[in-house]
């Protein structure tokens, strides 16, 4: 993970946006997604670090997003890299001890999307 990565999860913290169950859990989510070929880096995943920590907070203090609507969902199911983005985005969320609506799920995997049409990955090596 570089340094301005690690200085964004660790500013959520100090501000006291996230506690540091949430900090630790986020650092290790950002790993695993390194483990898919993803680059561990602000530019490829400081938004959706960001998100991952705001997504274990909210699961953590049961405050549950509501549901995204059936277009927003149809466009993310219908981009060419979805089984594959639903696929390690279940990977990254499983691993963690927060139990994540669907709702959060979905969106988690629209960063994914983006980050396999700029990156590619390899899914099919991790599983």
């Amino acid at each position: 993970m570089d340094q301005e990565l690690e200085r964004r999860i660790d500013t959520l913290f100090d501000l006291g946006v996230i506690d540091s169950e949430v900090r630790d859990a986020t650092k290790e989510a950002v790993e695993q997604l390194g483990q898919f070929g993803f680059p561990i880096t602000e530019d490829a995943l400081g938004m959706l670090a960001t998100h991952l920590a705001m997504c274990f907070e909210r699961a953590e203090c049961n405050d549950i997003v509501p549901t995204i609507g059936t277009q927003i969902r149809d466009e993310i199911s219908t981009n060419s890299h979805f089984e594959e983005a639903a696929h390690i985005t279940k990977r990254v969320m499983d691993a963690s001890n927060y139990v994540v609506p669907d709702a959060e799920r979905w969106l988690v995997a629209a960063h994914v999307e983006a980050l396999i049409e700029r990156f590619g990955s390899r899914a099919g090596d991790t599983r």
